[in-house]
């Protein structure tokens, strides 16, 4: 499964919270819990409270990690015949 945008900012809200998600409900945010815990990133604390595991806590860090792509411009040697 490819990660969305939608399934970070679940991921990123219980990393820095422990109160319960504020669309909690949305079919998406609960695809995203799901995905999370059954891929063990998350943990199940308490009714509609997840914790961040520690191989969550590792994915987060290498995420967090990932530098910035950048762009390379080049002068041609020649310049293209039309």
């Amino acid at each position: 499964m490819k990660m969305t945008p939608c399934m970070l900012e679940v991921f990123l809200h219980y990393y820095v919270s422990p109160a319960p998600h504020e669309r909690f409900s949305a079919p998406a945010v609960q695809e995203s819990i799901c995905f999370f815990l059954n891929n063990g990133l998350f943990e199940h604390r308490d009714s509609n409270i997840y914790g961040v595991t520690e191989k969550g806590k590792a994915w987060i860090d290498a995420v967090l990690a990932t530098p910035l792509p950048i762009a390379k411009w080049i002068v041609e040697k020649e310049a293209p015949h039309d």
